[in-house]
């Protein structure tokens, strides 16, 4: 099978963190079937590579210096005028690009609604099936984005969603629940000895409970909130894994407990379990989120998490089993479910009981790629019909 990846980030290097679970996926079809990739234009990058058995080519949709992509993200990016005017060039451009690549293809799966829009003349005059990946953000974030998905998942062949709270917002259609693949074998837990080498490597502390945040540092994500609450906990240090827009007020306002919040910026996809296994527990304080990978990647790392119940969250956290899901953003909740989890024996007993749970759902990076091999087979039989 013959299958064409458009998507409007992929990992432009080595460790780079821009759509890995992306890659993953495609990496895995690639042992089995011929996977092509088409991604934005990434400045100081060839414009086509070979990369584990994936071909990928980067497209060019505005001269000198683009900014849509990559940065920040595009919602982060959008925030300047000098990235909105290159908008209507990244949609044509990337449009176009796709229909003259999307020849001798069988199938074009576009990551996010907005690529689902670019796909649409190579769907439309190709007759190329299409399926449609939603990660979160283009169902969870601005009006515009929202209803360009919802307005693709009435066009596309199926849909692809990463949990059943994303399904409810999309209109009737051909729905699929496919979460995103794990590599259990790179994320597991690890005894006492090997956590204190790890965190001798890492430079934390040998003597503390250690709570992990991973993720871009912008006001959504709620690090600010995360800081002030290890304010009022002394027996926690707090690991900020990730960069962005926030990182200096975030470090402004960690001043006076610098002893115990680690900044340690963006770190290579490749080198993330590491800072999860030298860690006890995962934190985060999202005002919304799809089904975030990093839950998965503190599970399988035998980590319970804590952390507000927006999106699909509550389809991957069992309350007081596997971690603590909050209601609200609020200092008393947080407090609360810290106070829940600070016994060690019970904060432990969670953290197997995650990674028994995360191995029971099946989705291994082999399980996850058969799933959307079942999409397509099924797409391309409505095909031929």
């Amino acid at each position: 099978m013959n299958i064409l990846h458009l998507t409007t980030g992929y990992p432009r290097f080595t460790g780079d963190t821009f759509g890995t679970f992306i890659e993953d996926l495609v990496r895995e079809q690639a042992k089995s079937h011929s996977a092509t990739v088409l991604a934005p234009q990434a400045e100081g990058f060839p414009s086509h590579e070979q990369r584990d058995g994936v071909s990928i080519f980067r497209l060019n949709y505005f001269p000198g210096r683009p900014k849509v992509a990559y940065g920040s993200g595009i919602p982060t990016n959008l925030k300047l005028w000098s990235c909105r005017l290159q908008l209507p060039f990244f949609f044509m451009g990337m449009g176009l690009q796709t229909l003259m690549h999307s020849s001798h293809f069988d199938v074009l799966h576009a990551h996010w609604g907005v690529s689902g829009l670019m796909a649409l003349p190579s769907h439309w005059f190709r007759r190329l099936p299409l399926v449609i990946s939603f990660h979160g953000s283009d169902l969870h974030g601005a009006l515009p984005i929202q209803k360009t998905s919802r307005f693709m998942a009435h066009r596309s062949d199926a849909n692809v969603c990463v949990s059943k709270e994303q399904i409810n917002r999309l209109p009737p259609g051909n729905h699929h629940v496919i979460s995103y693949g794990i590599d259990t074998q790179r994320f597991q837990p690890v005894d006492e000895g090997t956590r204190k080498v790890l965190r001798k490597s890492l430079g934390l502390p040998q003597d503390r409970k250690i709570a992990i945040f991973v993720g871009y540092l912008i006001p959504l994500k709620g690090v600010d909130f995360l800081i002030s609450l290890l304010k009022d906990q002394p027996d926690y240090d707090l690991l900020v894994v990730g960069d962005g827009e926030m990182r200096s007020i975030l470090e402004a306002q960690a001043e006076g407990t610098r002893q115990r919040v680690h900044f340690v910026g963006t770190q290579p996809y490749h080198e993330i379990h590491r800072y999860f296994q030298a860690c006890d527990l995962h934190l985060m304080a999202s005002e919304r989120e799809g089904k975030p990978n990093v839950i998965f990647q503190a599970m399988a790392c035998g980590l319970p998490t804590i952390s507000t119940a927006v999106g699909g969250i509550p389809e991957q956290i069992l309350h007081d089993q596997t971690g603590i899901l909050c209601d609200e953003r609020k200092a008393e909740t947080f407090h609360n479910a810290l106070e829940m989890i600070s016994n060690d024996t019970r904060r432990e007993e969670m953290g197997r009981r995650a990674r028994e749970r995360l191995l029971s759902l099946g989705i291994d990076l082999p399980s996850i790629a058969r799933q959307h091999d079942g999409v397509y087979a099924e797409v391309l039989g409505k095909a031929s019909l």
